[in-house]
């Protein structure tokens, strides 16, 4: 089991990112980062990296709902831009969350990098010009990296934020892509679990105890953490 592991690559090709994506990897700000393991009040929680297979996934009718309600929206999908308009946008995201961020959106993606060495796009929703909603995402091959996902609390009653998953996922299959990988979840913390909305029925898990991805409708994952636990201690006693 690992304990937060985590290096800033030179350069990342797309086949690269397939590969670290594959192994339970994921970006934050200009490093690649892995955990089995996170704290909370002095205690350690297992997590699970979560990935959708595409071959099999279908919206639902929730989701359809929700892209219907923000069709007369204007989307685009471009390179990522990072200027002032962006920011005021996760300024104001920012000021509604309940939960931690980097005080700039800059500062979420490059840290204290100037530039990036990911391959980044972003979705972009306004209303009548006005930018209101924003997705970043890394490409890879054969994935997609979901990064970012932010909007005006102007908007909340759109959920804008599943919107842009949605619509990253459309993107993703529209290229003929196989994975999606959205980041990971916790049993004991349930403010991951939009990353459960899509299709439960293409959502695969890691576990890293046997190296390998399985449908998370047949994982135990309760099972799985007091395993995980187990392995880490056992580890660290040795």
């Amino acid at each position: 089991m690992i304990y937060y592991q985590h290096f800033y690559p030179e350069f990342i090709t797309p086949a690269l990112l397939d590969a670290y994506l594959s192994k339970g990897w994921y970006r934050i700000q200009q490093m690649l980062i892995t955990t089995d393991l996170i704290t909370k009040e002095n205690e350690f929680l297992a997590v699970f990296w979560l990935r959708y297979r595409l071959a099999t996934y279908a919206h639902s009718t929730k989701s359809k709902k929700l892209l219907k309600a923000a069709a007369h929206f204007s989307i685009a999908i471009e390179d990522l831009q990072l200027n002032e308009e962006l920011e005021a946008l996760f300024t104001r995201y920012r000021s509604a969350i309940a939960f931690d961020m980097s005080d700039t959106v800059q500062g979420y993606l490059l840290g204290d990098r100037s530039a990036s060495v990911f391959p980044t796009k972003a979705i972009t929703i306004r209303h009548e010009g006005t930018l209101i909603a924003a997705g970043c995402y890394d490409e890879g091959e054969q994935s997609t990296m979901g990064i970012l996902n932010i909007y005006d609390p102007a908007y909340k009653k759109y959920s804008l934020g599943k919107v842009l998953v949605l619509l990253k996922l459309e993107e993703t299959l529209r290229q003929g892509k196989t994975f999606f990988y959205p980041g990971y979840i916790s049993i004991h913390n349930n403010k991951f679990d939009y990353k459960l909305f899509p299709d439960l029925q293409c959502t695969e898990v890691y576990n890293r105890l046997a190296d390998e991805w399985l449908p998370y409708g047949s994982m135990d994952l309760q099972q799985l953490h007091a395993e995980m636990l187990q392995a880490f201690f056992k580890a660290q006693s040795e």
